[in-house]
């Protein structure tokens, strides 16, 4: 995530598809994974543009990539659009709530 100033509030979802193998049978699995957007035109072009911008800065030494994790207890199965609002909400509270985003929702893991 690259912070700017005038940032777009305008946000957009998609769904992505992520492959698993089962190592046992060879089986194949494909799941559609919630992803959300923001402040970039899209997510094809997220990456380019959230680079782009912090290439500007000048006071930038290394790529401003932050990885912000959201969980819950686990029996908590909150819906994709509770975790993008949960989300949201903790980057509000970082203070950085116009910052451009690509984020997904990574469902219910094991652990």
């Amino acid at each position: 995530m690259n912070g700017r100033k005038g940032a777009s509030s305008t946000s957009s979802r998609a769904k992505s598809r992520e492959d698993t193998v089962n190592p046992a049978t060879g089986e194949v699995t494909a799941k559609a994974i919630p992803i959300e957007t923001q402040g970039v035109a899209s997510l094809r072009t997220a990456a380019l543009e959230m680079e782009a911008v912090a290439s500007q800065c000048r006071r930038l030494r290394a790529p401003a990539d932050y990885h912000l994790v959201v969980s819950w207890h686990e029996h908590e199965h909150p819906t994709p659009e509770q975790a993008f609002a949960a989300g949201r909400h903790a980057l509000a509270a970082l203070g950085m709530s116009r910052t451009s985003i690509s984020w997904r929702f990574g469902g219910h893991p094991e652990n």
